[in-house]
């Protein structure tokens, strides 16, 4: 299922969530063993610190992915 989901967010089929504010959507994205901060920053083109920000929650103040989590990642859409 999170491949799934992460398959639509690649190919953009999934909605904004909460609207989208100035060229920045935010999607939920599953993490997939392998992936980093700064691999999440660069693939959806904003910051790890933003990353962190958004998802100090479920981070917790580590910086350690696991396969399955679910962050909110702030996409900024303008290049």
């Amino acid at each position: 299922m999170s491949e799934q989901i992460n398959a639509a967010i690649q190919e953009n089929e999934l909605e904004e969530v909460n609207g989208g504010v100035n060229g920045i959507m935010v999607i939920p994205y599953v993490v997939q063993k392998g992936d980093t901060l700064a691999s999440l920053a660069k693939k959806f083109n904003t910051t790890i610190a933003q990353i962190k920000k958004d998802n100090a929650r479920v981070l917790k103040g580590s910086t350690k992915l696991t396969p399955g989590m679910i962050l909110n990642i702030a996409k900024n859409s303008k290049k």
